[in-house]
């Protein structure tokens, strides 16, 4: 979605509702956890990389299926929503698709699943990758009580500003 060029540095987006008033904001630091913040300051939560899901679906393949066969044959991307306190309310699965050929190969998300965490499905993110900007296409299951609700809407926002 941003090809800023930033690189290394603090980006803060508003999200607004219709009448212009901040409804909340994603902010990303690189190397920390992409916070999403009320309007009065204070931390709704987090988005953040869940290496510790990676690993175990990389490894939950059964034999020959492990981290040989997610390299040869998928890759394996997941996240977390945490609340203020850092305690996980959802788990987000990527799912993955190949493109490209020779040196050009690389994966790109194409769908996640957002799972609570008693692993129900509570929403749907279909991705289409663009070269400028993406779109995420994203379908809430039920309605979500707070914060969750508000850290759903903004995860896209939030993996789209850890990949630029």
């Amino acid at each position: 979605m941003f090809g800023s060029g930033l690189k290394d540095a603090r980006v803060v987006v508003q999200v607004a509702g219709l009448d212009g008033a901040p409804l909340f904001y994603v902010d990303h630091q690189d190397g920390a956890p992409v916070a999403v913040v009320a309007p009065d300051g204070t931390v709704i939560g987090r988005f953040q990389y869940d290496l510790a899901g990676v690993a175990r679906q990389m490894a939950g393949g059964g034999a020959g299926r492990g981290m040989l066969g997610a390299l040869a044959g998928a890759a394996a991307m997941r996240h977390r929503l945490l609340d203020a306190s850092d305690r996980p309310l959802c788990e987000l699965a990527w799912e993955m698709r190949r493109t490209g050929a020779g040196e050009n190969l690389r994966w790109v998300p194409v769908a996640c699943d957002y799972t609570d965490m008693n692993r129900q499905r509570i929403a749907h993110a279909d991705v289409k990758e663009a070269t400028f900007k993406d779109r995420y296409a994203l379908q809430l299951m039920y309605q979500l009580p707070e914060p969750l609700r508000t850290l759903v809407i903004a995860s896209p926002l939030a993996f789209d500003l850890t990949r630029s």
